[in-house]
């Protein structure tokens, strides 16, 4: 029964505890973004057990290219997190301070309160320094890079993502896990980047399914996304992963697979690993889960503003690429009249020398001086019109080509800037 039903029995802690020696740690993207939200000493201490299994560790492209898309946003969310603390505690001490009015307190209590309310913005100025300089200089990052530099996957070739998308479609129709709960992602429709944020959770699992039949090793896959596309929830309650999940690792890899959110990672690290993980991290690591939002919220809320963002840079360049291929057509049009009337009045020209030459031919001169005169003349009439030509229509033949060169050169550009826009 269990081998026909994987997903719905738990296995003995002697195999566990076997697993957790000789299995690969994955880690999501939640997971390295989740560490940003932590106090200062429990980041230290979680960056100290993943240090410690590095070199049991992989990470999936897709984890590491979320993760890179994601770490200021975040970053960004802690540093508002200091600024609203900030000003909470100056409105407040103006309250204080307005002492016309109810609720009143004394000079020694306000002075206590003052110092308290300072030595607080101290601290928080000071924590949220540390976000700050982590924008340009992050410590974190720098320590992932140190740990996994070499531990990473390696992106699928775009026909293998594109048939990842195909399948993802029909999986989420069906409501087949992992990550039919962004079926409803934004995005620019029929984009690269709209399906990356669809099925991203489906890249990382057919990731997490490649690398175990590669290495023929189990996996422990550590994750905080909460959402029930992951996991089995039964009156608000998380059993454990969802059965078709384990069912479907299994019946392709042939090993088995342990999936846990973050603090019951540190609570069988502690047990199987024999480390030391202290009650307080796990209890703030817990918490900061359950206050924190879906992987959804993390990963695309800014993704869907910076799709608006784009949708609307794209509208406004597709409209300047109108405006100019409406103009070259208008610069084209006017260039080949340019150039028939050059070609006519070369013609005509060529007509005028015709008669020139003759009329210099048949023309009878009374000497030789008459004739030369008279070859002057018709030379310079020659050499006015040929000037003439060339000057009026040369010209204004350049700056209209020059015009056009310029008008490609900035389509291109335009054109590129939507590449960018549109992946």
């Amino acid at each position: 029964m269990r081998n026909l039903f994987p997903g719905h029995f738990k296995h003995s802690e002697e195999t566990v505890k076997e697993d957790w020696n000789s299995f690969e740690f994955i880690l999501d993207t939640s997971i390295l973004l989740n560490i940003y939200r932590y106090s200062d000493s429990t980041q230290k201490e979680f960056l100290g057990l993943l240090d410690k299994i590095k070199d049991r560790t992989w990470l999936p492209y897709r984890v590491v290219e979320e993760y890179l898309d994601n770490r200021l946003k975040v970053i960004g969310e802690q540093e508002g997190s200091y600024d609203k603390i900030l000003s909470d505690i100056e409105s407040l001490k103006q309250k204080l301070h307005n002492n016309r009015q109810h609720p009143f307190a004394s000079k020694s209590a306000m002075d206590t309160i003052e110092n308290a309310f300072e030595k607080l913005s101290n601290e928080f100025n000071t924590n949220k320094e540390t976000y700050t300089k982590r924008v340009n200089d992050d410590d974190i990052k720098n320590q992932f890079l140190s740990m996994y530099n070499e531990k990473v996957g390696v992106n699928f070739p775009q026909e293998q993502l594109v048939a990842i998308f195909s399948e993802g479609e029909s999986r989420y129709e069906a409501l087949v896990p992992p990550g039919y709960k962004d079926a409803k992602k934004s995005g620019r429709e029929g984009s690269i980047e709209s399906s990356l944020n669809k099925y991203g959770d489906l890249i990382i699992w057919k990731e997490i399914i490649k690398r175990s039949t590669e290495t023929e090793n189990g996996i422990i896959f550590i994750t905080d996304d909460k959402k029930e596309d992951w996991w089995q929830i039964f009156n608000g309650k998380t059993l454990g992963p969802r059965p078709e999940l384990i069912k479907e690792f299994e019946d392709i890899t042939k090993n088995r697979i342990h999936i846990y959110q973050a603090d019951r990672f540190l609570e069988l690290a502690r047990t199987n690993l024999g480390e030391e993980v202290s009650h307080k991290i796990v209890d703030e690591i817990r918490e900061a889960l359950k206050n924190t939002s879906s992987k959804e919220d993390l990963l695309y809320l800014e993704r869907n503003n910076k799709n608006k963002y784009d949708e609307e840079n794209e509208a406004e360049t597709v409209k300047r690429i109108n405006l100019i291929n409406r103009e070259l057509e208008s610069l084209t049009y006017k260039l080949s009249q340019l150039k028939s009337a050059r070609e006519l009045a070369i013609s005509n020209r060529q007509g005028i020398e015709e008669v020139l030459n003759k009329s210099i031919n048949e023309q009878v001169f009374n000497s030789d001086t008459e004739r030369d005169e008279w070859i002057k003349r018709a030379n310079d009439i020659k050499l006015n019109l040929a000037g003439d030509d060339q000057m009026k229509y040369q010209t204004e033949e350049e700056l209209i080509m020059h015009k056009i060169s310029h008008l490609k050169n900035l389509k291109n550009r335009l054109e590129s800037n939507i590449l960018i826009i549109r992946p």
